[in-house]
C-alpha cells in the first residue's frame, strides 16, 4: 500500500491547496474593506492611488457578484483546459488569472477596473473548482484518499479565515489595496512552484503516457517502510476512478441538453436542482460576502470580530460531516441543517430589527455552524446518489451553473433589496432575512418532496 513522498506532502499539496485557498480568500476579500474601499475622499495615497473609489451599494453589489459570473463561465469550460492539456496547465492558468485580476484591482481607481478585475478572479475560482478536488483524488493513495480530498474544502475555509484576519490591518481608506497585493504574491508563488509540479499520474496514464505516470507515481508515492515505489495497481486504480462515469454503463456519457429531455434524468435533475437553489437561497452568501455590513449597524464596533468568528466557525464546523454523515446518512443531516439554519436566520432578521446586538451575533454565528455541518457539503455529493453513472459528469455541470447563477444573483441584489425591504428609515435591517428563511423554506420543502 502506497503513502505520499516527502515531495509530495511539502511540496504538491501545499502547491495545489493555494488554488482553493485563493478561491476562499476572494469570496471574503471585500467583506471587511468594504467601507474603507468605497469611501468619499478623493485624496491620493501612497504611489499616487487614490485613497478610495466612491460607489454606491449597488455598484459595491457589482463589484462583488461579478465574480461569479467569472466563475459560472470558467466552470462550464474547465473541461475543455483539463482534459486535452492536463491538470496542472490549469492550475497554472488559475494563477495567471489570480494574479491578474489582483494586481488590476490594487491599482485600480474605478468601479469598472475593480469589476473587470473581480470577473478575472472569479474565472480562476471557477477553475479552481473544477480542478482542485479531481486532481487531489487523483494524486491521493487509497489508505489516505478520504483525508485528502477534505483538503479542498478545508483550503476554502482557511481562505476566507485568512482573509477575514488581513481586514483587521487593511480595513483603512488607502491600506485596502494591500488584500489585493498579497493575493498577487500567493498566486505567483503559486505559479512559480508549479513550474517545478507534477501532472496527475490518472491523466498521464489515459493520455497514453504510460512512462510519465510511473515516472511521477515514483516521486509521489512511497511503500509502508519508505521506499519509493510505483505501484501500477495505483496509477490504474486512479485512472479508472477518472473513468468511473463510464464504467459498466449501456450508453455513452449525457451531455448537458439530454438531462432536460431523457425521462430518467429528470427526477435527478429535480433533485440536485433544488439542492443548489436551497443551498444558495438560504442566504450563506450574503453572510460571507457582506457580513460585516449587516453586522455594523447593530453593532458597529463589535461587527469586524463577529465576522472573524464567522470564518473560524466555518473553518470548525467543516469537519463533523467527516464523522457523522455515515452514521445518520444525508437526508438526516440535510435536514437537521435545513431546519436550523431557518431558525437561525429568523433569530438574525428580529435580532436586526430590534437591535438586539448579541443577538445578532448569536444568529449570525448559529446559522453559519448549521450550514457548514449539511447545506454546504451535501448538495455537492448527493449527485452520484441520484443520478445514473452516465449522467454525473453533466449534472455535476448544471447544479454547479445553477450554484454560481444564484450566488451572483444574491451578491448583486442583497444590497439594495436590504435598503429597500428595511423601509424609508433604513428601521428594519433584518427583514431582508425573513425573505431568505422564506425561500430556504420552500426550496427545501420542495426538495425533501424528492429526495
Amino acid at each position: 500500500m502506497a503513502s505520499f513522498t516527502r515531495y509530495a506532502t511539502i511540496g504538491v499539496l501545499p502547491w495545489l491547496c493555494l488554488a482553493p485557498f485563493q478561491y476562499g480568500y476572494a469570496i471574503s476579500q471585500l467583506n471587511q474593506i468594504q467601507k474603507a474601499m468605497s469611501c468619499k475622499s478623493t485624496e491620493l495615497g501612497a504611489y499616487g492611488f487614490p485613497l478610495c473609489v466612491p460607489m454606491e451599494d449597488a455598484e459595491f453589489g457589482l463589484i462583488t457578484s461579478i465574480f461569479t459570473i467569472g466563475g459560472l463561465i470558467s466552470s462550464l469550460v474547465a473541461n475543455r483546459i483539463t482534459d486535452p492539456y492536463g491538470r496542472r496547465p490549469a492550475v497554472q492558468i488559475n494563477a495567471i488569472l489570480v494574479a491578474l485580476g489582483s494586481a488590476i484591482a490594487a491599482t485600480a481607481s474605478s468601479v469598472f477596473a475593480l469589476s473587470v478585475a473581480r470577473f478575472l478572479i472569479g474565472l480562476a475560482a471557477g477553475l479552481a473548482l473544477c480542478v482542485a478536488p479531481s486532481f487531489l483524488s487523483e494524486i491521493a493513495p487509497p489508505k489516505v484518499r478520504d483525508a485528502v480530498g477534505v483538503l479542498n474544502q478545508l483550503s476554502v475555509v482557511f481562505g476566507i479565515l485568512f482573509t477575514q484576519f488581513l481586514g483587521f490591518a487593511f480595513a483603512k481608506p488607502g491600506s485596502w489595496r494591500a488584500i489585493f497585493v498579497i493575493s498577487f504574491g500567493l498566486s505567483t508563488l503559486q505559479f512559480l512552484l508549479g513550474l517545478r509540479m507534477i501532472e496527475s499520474p490518472a491523466w498521464l496514464a489515459a493520455n497514453n503516457k504510460k512512462h510519465e505516470a510511473s515516472v511521477v507515481a515514483a516521486k509521489i508515492w512511497k511503500s509502508e517502510d519508505g521506499t519509493r515505489i510505483y505501484e501500477a495497481d495505483d496509477v490504474e486504480e486512479a485512472l479508472l476512478r477518472q473513468r468511473e462515469p463510464l464504467v459498466n454503463q449501456d450508453q455513452p456519457s449525457a451531455t448537458i441538453p439530454q438531462c432536460f429531455r431523457i425521462a430518467e434524468l429528470r427526477l435527478p435533475l429535480i433533485i440536485v436542482s433544488l439542492a443548489m437553489l436551497a443551498q444558495q437561497l438560504s442566504g450563506i452568501n450574503a453572510v460571507m460576502y457582506y457580513s460585516t455590513d449587516i453586522l455594523s449597524r447593530a453593532m458597529p464596533e463589535a461587527a469586524p470580530y463577529v465576522s472573524l468568528a464567522v470564518a473560524v466557525i466555518n473553518v470548525i464546523m467543516t469537519f463533523p460531516p467527516i464523522f457523522v454523515i455515515e452514521r445518520y446518512g444525508k437526508r438526516k443531516l440535510l435536514m437537521y441543517s435545513v431546519v436550523g439554519s431557518i431558525i437561525a436566520v429568523v433569530l438574525l432578521a428580529i435580532a436586526l430589527n430590534y437591535k438586539m446586538n448579541a443577538t445578532s451575533a448569536v444568529g449570525t454565528l448559529l446559522f453559519v455552524s448549521c450550514f457548514a455541518f449539511g447545506l454546504g457539503p451535501i448538495p455537492f455529493i448527493i449527485i452520484p446518489d441520484v443520478s445514473p453513472l452516465y449522467a454525473v459528469a453533466a449534472l455535476s455541470s448544471i447544479s454547479l451553473s445553477i450554484n454560481w447563477a444564484t450566488n451572483f444573483v444574491i451578491g448583486l441584489t442583497f444590497l439594495p433589496l436590504r435598503n429597500i425591504l428595511a423601509g424609508p428609515d433604513n428601521s428594519w435591517p433584518g427583514n431582508i432575512f425573513y425573505l431568505f428563511a422564506f425561500l430556504l423554506t420552500v426550496s427545501s420543502v420542495a426538495f425533501f418532496r424528492y429526495f
